[in-house]
């Protein structure tokens, strides 16, 4: 291969990484929106109307608390991959305007190992958000909430897909055979 034709397959390389990055980011961003319009209200108003004023307090404590819990883990998920995604997407736009590697292979293994780690954390986010929907939907306390709640983690899921398959295509960056 001449230098021209390197060029050009790091190049391509860094697109269709970058169009993985960005896929990525706005599948997090939509999570994290459809999330935060999300609201408890119904939920809340629906325990109320059945229960006297002692039993009422301990439902929406034990339910605040459940709520506080999940979805703590589920946003930071969201906030932890979208931070990720956008500090990559920066490195890999320098790496291809540059055409020079970035700290060669230490930025490879950095590459390799934060996108197996952002997989990981993106599915668990969405797992969590999955299974308080469900185990709370069995409860009857409000059916848009927790199908809006479905919603949002199943975009964090799907935008889980893309960082693993980017690893998969930075680990070919770790091959001495081949280099973008």
């Amino acid at each position: 291969m001449d230098e021209n034709q390197t060029s050009t397959v790091t190049v391509g390389w860094s697109l269709v990484i970058s169009l993985m990055r960005f896929l990525t980011f706005i599948f997090l961003l939509v999570s994290l929106i459809v999330l935060a319009t999300d609201t408890v209200e119904s939920v809340i108003s629906l325990v109320f109307q059945s229960r006297p004023l002692i039993s009422m307090l301990i439902g929406k404590l034990a339910f605040s608390f459940q709520i506080l819990q999940s979805r703590f883990y589920f946003i930071s998920a969201i906030a932890i991959g979208m931070a990720y995604t956008l500090l990559l997407a920066v490195l890999t736009i320098l790496h291809a305007v540059c055409e020079t590697p970035i700290g060669v292979r230490g930025f490879a293994y950095f590459e390799f190992y934060s996108e197996k780690v952002t997989s990981y954390l993106l599915a668990t986010g969405a797992a969590a958000g999955l299974g308080f929907s469900a185990e709370c939907s069995n409860k009857n306390l409000g059916i848009d909430f927790f199908n809006v709640a479905n919603a949002a983690a199943s975009l964090l899921l799907l935008g889980s897909f893309f960082p693993a398959l980017s690893s998969i295509l930075s680990s070919l960056n770790l091959t001495k055979s081949f280099k973008f």
